[in-house]
């Protein structure tokens, strides 16, 4: 029996489509509840409980008192709240301007300029790269983070 070349079946437009199976939106459904309950489980229900905690006066493990937006009124009332936010503030939206607006406006610029100027600049972008990484196992280091510690 003599075997000729393979054949190999090559989809063209004129064939017909094929058959596509029907799958019901319930098994869709079906197969979301897991984790569906999963966020249900771990994220709703706990901030619904932190939440609920806040109006109360006490703690978890001894008895507590409802008393309304009363911790809200104190917390807001201090200095250091606001002392605080002030300084959190600064360390989130500092970083997400320079990210969002130096960084593309840099880029920019170093895309419109000539080569040697690019070249530069890709020297002076990995250099925090190469920075960072002595810092970050020093710091390791000094937490007893890291098993080959310096005899220093």
């Amino acid at each position: 029996m003599r075997e000729g070349p393979r054949q190999r079946r090559v989809w063209r437009r004129d064939f017909p489509t094929p058959p596509q199976a029907y799958v019901s939106p319930a098994l869709g459904w079906l197969l979301a509840v897991p984790a569906l309950l999963g966020a249900l489980i771990t994220l709703v229900l706990p901030t619904a409980q932190t939440i609920w905690l806040s109006f109360q006066s006490g703690g978890v493990l001894r008895e507590s008192s409802y008393v309304g937006t009363a911790n809200y009124g104190e917390l807001l009332g201090g200095a250091d709240f606001w002392r605080a936010l002030g300084f959190t503030s600064s360390l989130t939206v500092i970083p997400l301007l320079v990210a969002v607006v130096v960084g593309p406006l840099l880029a920019l610029a170093l895309d419109r300029a000539g080569t040697w100027t690019r070249r530069a600049g890709r020297i002076v972008f990995s250099l925090a790269v190469v920075a960072f990484s002595p810092v970050a196992v020093a710091g390791a280091w000094l937490r007893g983070r890291c098993r080959t510690r310096p005899a220093w």
